[in-house]
């Protein structure tokens, strides 16, 4: 499924904060956390492939509404886009945590 990047969303400033603070981290294939002052959401792991020239990224994530994509996952999407961080990642959200970790 393709999704559009976030637009509005009070988590993309925290998810763009932390990929510029491990950003090292992340491009040696290590996972980073994000850590959410708020609880809730809709927990989940997808793998999402994020393109330097799309105004949407792709997803294997399964669901016939695409409103129902978790909103930290697609904040932490269009933060890796703005910050150059292109390839294919994988997400998980668990009660407010997020982990991201590149997996090409």
């Amino acid at each position: 499924m393709n999704i559009s990047y976030a637009t509005k969303s009070k988590f993309l400033e925290p998810c763009k904060m932390e990929i510029d603070k491990q950003f090292k981290n992340l491009n040696d294939g290590q996972p980073i956390t994000i850590n959410f002052n708020e609880t809730g959401g809709y927990n989940g792991e997808i793998v999402v492939d994020i393109k330097e020239s799309k105004s949407i990224f792709s997803t294997f994530w399964e669901n016939s509404d695409p409103t129902r994509f978790p909103a930290r996952i697609k904040a932490a999407a269009t933060a890796l886009k703005e910050k150059r961080c292109f390839g294919v990642h994988k997400i998980i959200h668990y009660n407010g945590s997020l982990t991201i970790e590149r997996i090409t």
